[in-house]
């Protein structure tokens, strides 16, 4: 079974998906992960290849990842004071 979001740590990912992906423009959805497929069992595939199926047909039902709009950041290219980091390798 693939691993769930939650267990995913988003901050290796979050240079591509905000320094890439929303920098041009594109709304980013939450990776779909499957953990080393070429040395899981064959049944475990299966079921890689079945939630990635599913994950295809629910496109338009998944959430979008958060990221800061840019009145969130001060001149420093940091947070401002008081705003709660929500995503990736932000922090106030």
């Amino acid at each position: 079974m693939p691993v769930e979001r939650a267990a995913v740590d988003d901050r290796f990912l979050w240079p591509v998906h905000n320094g890439i992906f929303r920098y041009l423009g594109f709304d980013v959805l939450p990776p779909y992960v499957a953990w080393m497929p070429g040395r899981v069992s064959p049944e475990q595939r299966a079921a890689y290849l079945e939630g990635y199926a599913e994950r295809l047909l629910t496109l338009e039902d998944t959430e979008t990842l958060f990221f800061h709009p840019a009145e969130d950041y001060g001149p420093d290219e940091r947070l401002k004071q008081g705003v709660v980091a929500r995503s990736g390798f932000q922090w106030g």
